[in-house]
């Protein structure tokens, strides 16, 4: 945090690891604006990560094998015929795999892969939710 706080005073701008610039516009002495700050680096990383999977996806893949339904904050949403669950899962592991650089050292953020049979999650109620 105070990495971050350092930064943002005396550049006013921070940098994902993923090069995407960001300038902040209000006082940077403001505590609100530092915890805006400090929280922009990882949620902008994991946005920036999710943007690419989706691209990788939708581009890579025929969507008769992958079809790419949402961006979800965190995440995307795809559907596949069910014989193609587990390349389907492979691919969109692979897409979301991308190397970081950070202080130093190169890193990849692990991700999961819910499935189902509809998008809603898995209850007494709807035994084919995701899991």
């Amino acid at each position: 945090q105070n990495e971050v706080i350092q930064e943002i005073q005396t550049k006013e701008c921070l940098v994902t690891p993923l090069g995407r610039y960001r300038k902040f516009w209000n006082r940077v002495s403001d505590p609100a604006t530092l915890r805006e700050c400090i929280a922009f680096l990882p949620k902008g990383t994991i946005g920036d990560l999710t943007n690419i999977c989706l691209y990788r996806t939708w581009y890579k893949y025929d969507p008769w094998f992958i079809q790419v339904i949402l961006h979800a904050h965190d995440g995307t949403l795809n559907q596949c015929r069910k014989e193609d669950v587990s390349k389907a899962i492979e691919c969109v592991k692979a897409c979301m795999t991308v190397p970081l650089i950070i202080h130093g050292r190169c890193m990849t953020i692990p991700c999961e892969v819910k499935t189902g049979m509809n998008w809603g999650k898995q209850s007494d109620s709807n035994p084919e939710g995701l899991v």
